[in-house]
């Protein structure tokens, strides 16, 4: 997706092209025993599984996807982490049949595989997304939440979803900081219909790109000294919407959902 930009800039201002990164996103599902029982008279993994699927139909190929999973293979194992489809090019097949071969046997070390992810995500230089599915808390002598704090000093542009399928009752307040340290979403799912909504809003927000940044340059290729006025407008079919964003810095980072844009910059008085 890219970021079009038109400057409007008195004396010698210009701005360094912007292309906005697609979205890279991993999913981790929760294989562990607890994923055996129903909701609805359903399997809670095949509920998932069969939710996922549908992600994957609908996922658009221009964007990165990745699955884990933590205790499908393997019972009372807390190292029971796999990347089943690396985050690379968008490969439905791949992932349809990963998501197929997952069973529910084991732990649920949630904080060490989500971790995993954040790694696998290049999180400390780029920008990505984990989405969570998990059925249970954290089991292998872990903080879900010192995690997230210790992923939000570290990463750029990280976020954490987490998704707790049929958790009603229980006490989620450790998974709930995983996600805000993280500026991630913390959302509850009483059965398929609700985990599909849920995972929805997670990919929505993922898609969200929040990594653009629009320079105001000088002559010398140096940022310049003075205020510079941004203003960012979405365009649509050549048509200026509404002010979306306003800077008042020669450096100004932006937050932006897909489409096309246009900025303004303006130096000198901003009054």
């Amino acid at each position: 997706m890219r970021v079009l930009v038109l400057l409007i800039i008195s004396v010698m201002v210009v701005a360094e092209p912007v292309l906005a990164e697609e979205g890279r996103v991993m999913v981790v599902l929760d294989g562990s025993g607890s994923m055996r029982g129903r909701v609805d008279g359903e399997r809670k993994i095949l509920a998932a599984k069969r939710v996922l699927g549908e992600l994957i139909d609908n996922w658009d190929e221009t964007d990165d996807l990745g699955l884990m999973a933590y205790g499908h293979r393997r019972t009372r194992d807390c190292s029971d982490i796999e990347i089943l489809v690396p985050v690379a090019q968008f490969s439905a097949s791949r992932l349809r049949s990963a998501v197929e071969n997952v069973t529910a046997k084991g732990k649920t070390p949630l904080s060490e595989a989500v971790r995993r992810a954040a790694e696998a995500l290049n999180h400390d230089t780029q920008s990505g997304t984990v989405i969570l599915i998990t059925d249970g808390l954290e089991t292998c002598n872990a903080d879900p939440c010192a995690l997230g704090k210790q992923l939000a000093a570290s990463g750029i542009d990280f976020r954490t979803h987490v998704i707790g399928f049929d958790l009603a009752g229980r006490n989620t307040a450790a998974l709930q900081c995983l996600a805000n340290e993280t500026g991630g979403l913390y959302l509850d799912a009483a059965n398929a219909d609700e985990l599909s909504e849920a995972l929805g809003k997670t990919v929505t927000e993922a898609k969200v790109v929040r990594n653009v940044t629009l320079r105001a340059l000088d002559g010398n290729g140096e940022l310049v000294t003075q205020a510079v006025m941004w203003n960012v407008y979405l365009q649509a079919d050549s048509v200026i919407g509404e002010r979306q964003h306003i800077g008042l810095t020669a450096e100004f980072p932006v937050a932006l959902e897909p489409g096309e844009y246009v900025a303004t910059a303006k130096l000198g008085d901003i009054n």
